[in-house]
């Protein structure tokens, strides 16, 4: 036999898709609620933000073996920049496509004060923790300051 209930006449499965007790309509509130957030904040990171800084450090080194010692010793300060600056958004490293001895690195920060002061704390500390292996190598850099146009994208 059927049963009806709140929901009026129940299929064979004897089931009300509506919660009808207090807990399931918290239960219900909770996950409407979170669910909600989560795509709002999904929304909101995806919009482009104004005047973001980029900084794009051109390098020359001496040689490749210069350039590899260097990039091991600057995967220290990304795994550092990325745990302790949370506006910094960008900060790879790339190496040139067609010249061994050539690289740049890209940075991206909200605002430039935020690679004027957080990033020259991380910088200075780096710095002095790897100084001695760094004047050892020989290369030329090049900064150059740049403000995103917003025009483009920078992902999908």
């Amino acid at each position: 036999a059927v049963q009806k209930n709140l929901c009026g006449r129940l299929g064979a499965m004897n089931f009300c898709p509506f919660p009808h007790s207090l807990r399931d309509q918290v239960w219900l509130a909770v996950g409407v609620g979170l669910g909600g957030f989560l795509v709002y904040k999904k929304l909101k990171s995806q919009q482009a933000l104004e005047g973001v800084h980029v900084l794009l450090v051109n390098i020359k080194f001496e040689s490749v073996d210069h350039k590899k010692k260097f990039k091991q010793l600057w995967s220290n300060i990304a795994k550092e920049v990325k745990e302790k600056e949370a506006k910094c958004l960008s900060y790879e490293f790339c190496d040139h496509f067609d010249d061994p001895t050539k690289a740049i690195i890209y940075e991206r920060y909200v605002t430039k004060e935020d690679l004027d002061g957080p990033h020259q704390k991380t910088l200075g500390n780096w710095k002095a923790t790897y100084g001695e292996a760094l004047g050892q190598l020989n290369f030329e850099m090049e900064l150059i300051n740049y403000v995103e146009s917003n025009v483009g994208y920078m992902s999908k």
